[in-house]
């Protein structure tokens, strides 16, 4: 590789240090390896990342390509306190950022998700392969004071690779286990000295993996990926540019993909009557009825027009995304089938929602070279989510007795919601003042207002093949007829209703920072952070819809160091993460399969994060994070328990990530020898509030080796070499549980242009 691998850090409020771009002397030249400057965007505009006081990890274009890191999930395990828990449904994009989670799909991210600087992460944060990426910035902590709404536990912002003046191109295949197909590319072409367009275009799809349903004789951990990015950038005068991008995408994969290793209980078995049950499974041994999967169709487009004045930058950032999902998943996890006997069912879930948002933000950035800067900003959000979720189960039911007209086999639906539109508006208006003191002691302080309004038009209700069945099952609890099993009318009630409610936050912070020396910094900051209020999406009161805003605040003190003439960086940070209104689960008063979140608790997490990484010779570059977390709920109720004291559920204790990297030229030749071995853990941790239920630790230890010239490489590799795999997440009595991925090989061709 042309240039060394890094991983750059920083810590909150420091004068960031980091590892540089360094490029390697050539073969036989004994000249040192030479500095070049990080250029990041922490701070919502430009600037080094040794100037930033921001607490900031990044991994580069260099290393991403390197590693073959398209997924979300395996760039997070090189930054400490912060991990991706696997996505079993198929509908979001998790990031656990130091103790702070996603605990339902339906609510609001926690942390803050930008692509170029502009706000993506709405509802769904649904993000699939990311390729031509120049950079990915992971800040973590609370950041309302620049990042707004639902960035309590940090934010995440993809920058993608600028154009260049002239003529690029690249692409990549790989071929692999379990017929493990991708191919990725990308064009850069310069169209005039003011024009530049740049495309990006990826497909990846596996045909299975270790999940199979005997039943079907399918697999059911299948996947495809495909999409295709444009962008644009125009030097309208010397003054004004503008980038335009826009980006189609397509995936599909499984709906919900788990296995029961002590066998599934159909409903009324649950219930304490004569049902059936089915065996245990294993992950190549699973049974179902119905073939599953998840479908994702979206589009979306965003522009910056950056506009140079005497008295700073303005920045007018728009974006607009629709996002279609469909899903299809076995209701009942088995085989079951109304001819196994009475009141047996066979049951199909069908999930579908469309969200649509638009954001637009101005931003003023003075001039920089003054000892008072400043960025100031107004911003407006605006989503519309629309979803539903049907139920549709087939009874063995005869209720001849009560209805001559109703006996053999019921359909019957339930809506779970129906179609139930939510709506967000959102607008904040925020500025950042930065004054450097003296030529080593510098602070700064941040506010934002964010006012969110929101609405939900809420229904569920039970339909059937035809009116009577529906009454001799489920009754009709508007005249207090709770049909022929009581429970179900009050299992399922119908209802409709509809609510709104605006919420408000003021965000501040502030912090300073010493320059000790050329190579120390210390310093220290507070941040405050909010995951937005909402609505539940299921329960049977209605009552137990709305939840309020949950908020953050993060104390943070560091210390930032180089060594080796700027080739190594070594950072320590320790914090303090509060969190107020909690938000855990409660279970509904009526039906024990529901649950609604409240804010029913309080919890406090003491954190330490290390980093230390460079370039150890000029063929051999090293990276370590180590974070540590000790997340306390220090006042919370969960399902009627008192939990005050117990570790913060799915939240490990210990994360750890070790990567080696080689690039040796071989003697003789054009060619190289590359290589790397990218190690990580996650130990520690409870997958309820109960803590009755540890999560398995998970050690993973990826390799390649290849060959490469001065265009082109070759490589193989190995993930999950130890073939460690693990369950993270589990559901249900008895419970269906998921699986981390096992080991699997593949081959990599790439060629640079």
């Amino acid at each position: 590789m042309s240039k060394a691998i890094w991983l750059a850090t920083g810590s909150l409020l420091a004068m960031s240090y980091a590892v540089p771009d360094v490029a390697i002397a050539a073969p036989g030249n004994e000249a040192e390896a030479t500095v070049e400057e990080v250029v990041v965007t922490a701070r919502r505009r430009e600037e080094s990342l040794q100037d930033t006081p921001a607490s900031v990890s990044v991994i580069d274009e260099d290393l991403l390509r390197e590693l073959r890191l398209s997924d979300i999930g395996q760039m997070m395990r090189l930054v400490p306190n912060v991990t991706v828990p696997l996505d079993s449904e198929g509908t979001n994009t998790y990031i656990v950022m130091r103790g702070i989670r996603q605990p339902d799909p339906q609510i609001e991210p926690n942390f803050g998700l930008y692509r170029n600087g502009i706000f993506y992460g709405g509802s769904r944060t649904n993000l699939k392969a990311q390729v031509d990426l120049a950079r990915v910035e992971v800040l973590r902590g609370s950041q309302g004071g620049l990042y707004g709404r639902n960035s309590s536990g940090g934010a995440v912002n993809l920058v993608y690779a600028k154009f260049d003046d002239q003529f690029d191109a690249f692409t990549s295949v790989t071929y692999g286990e379990y017929d493990r197909k991708e191919w990725d590319g990308m064009v850069n072409l310069p169209v005039s000295d003011t024009w530049s367009v740049r495309g990006a275009a990826w497909w990846y799809d596996t045909e299975g993996g270790q999940f199979e349903n005997d039943l079907k004789d399918e697999p059911l951990d299948f996947s495809e990926d495909k999409g295709l990015r444009l962008s644009s950038n125009w030097d309208l005068t010397d003054t004004v540019s503008l980038l335009v991008t826009g980006e189609y995408l397509e995936s599909s994969g499984p709906s919900f993909l788990n296995y029961s290793p002590d066998g599934v209980l159909d409903f009324l078995t649950l219930i304490g009557g004569p049902g059936q049950s089915r065996p245990g499974e294993s992950p190549t041994s699973v049974r179902r009825d119905t073939s599953e999967h998840t479908d994702v169709e979206q589009y979306y487009v965003s522009a910056d027009l950056t506009w140079e004045t005497a008295v700073g930058q303005f920045d007018l950032l728009m974006s607009y995304r629709t996002y279609e999902m469909g899903a299809v998943r076995d209701g009942d996890s088995a085989d079951f089938q109304p001819s196994d006997g009475f009141f047996a069912s066979s049951s199909v879930r069908r999930n579908s929602e469309d969200v649509d948002n638009t954001y637009v933000e101005l931003l003023w950035a003075s001039n920089p070279d003054r000892p008072l800067t400043f960025l100031a900003g107004v911003s407006y959000y605006e989503e519309n989510f629309d979803f539903e979720r049907v139920i549709e189960s087939t009874f063995d039911f005869d209720v001849t007795a009560l209805d001559p007209a109703v006996t053999g086999l019921q359909t019957v639906q339930v809506f779970l919601p129906a179609k139930s539109p939510l709506e967000v508006e959102s607008w904040s208006a925020f500025g950042e003042v930065n004054y450097q003191f003296t030529d080593r002691l510098s602070g700064f302080a941040s506010v934002r207002y964010i006012e969110d309004d929101k609405s939900i038009d809420y229904r569920q209700f039970t339909t059937g093949d035809n009116p009577d069945a529906v009454r001799a099952i489920f009754g009709d609890l508007s005249v207090g007829d709770f049909g022929a099993f009581g429970f179900f009318g009050l299992l399922f009630p119908p209802f409709a209703t509809q609510f709104s409610d605006t919420f408000t936050n003021w965000l501040p912070g502030g912090g300073m920072r010493y320059e000790v020396n050329d190579n120390v910094n210390v310093y220290a900051s507070i941040q405050t952070g909010i995951r937005a209020g909402g609505f539940n999406t299921t329960t049977t009161q209605p009552q137990n819809i709305p939840y309020d805003t949950e908020e953050s605040i993060t104390y943070e003190v560091g210390v930032k160091t180089l060594w080796l003439d700027k080739r190594l960086v070594a950072n320590l940070s320790v914090f303090r993460f509060d969190q107020d209104d909690y938000l855990l689960f409660s279970e509904d008063p009526v039906n024990p399969f529901f649950s609604a979140l409240q804010n029913a608790g309080d919890a406090e997490t003491y954190g330490v994060e290390l980093e230390v990484n460079g370039q150890i010779t000029p063929w051999l570059f090293g990276g370590f994070a180590y974070g540590y977390l000790d997340p306390e709920v220090t006042d919370g109720i969960n399902f009627g328990n008192d939990i005050s004291g117990n570790m913060i559920n799915r939240v490990r204790e210990h994360t750890v990530s070790a990567l080696l990297a080689v690039d040796v030229p071989l003697a003789g030749s054009d060619l190289r020898l590359i290589g790397n071995v990218n190690s990580s853990w996650e130990i520690g941790g409870y997958e309820n509030p109960n803590e009755t239920n540890s999560i398995e630790d998970l050690t993973l230890v990826d390799v390649a080796l290849g060959v490469a010239g001065n265009n082109w490489k070759a490589v193989g590799f190995v993930d999950n070499l130890g073939n460690d795999t693990v369950t993270l997440f589990t559901y249900g009595f008895p419970p269906v549980q998921d699986l981390t991925q096992d080991r699997r090989w593949g081959i990599e061709l790439s060629y640079d242009f």
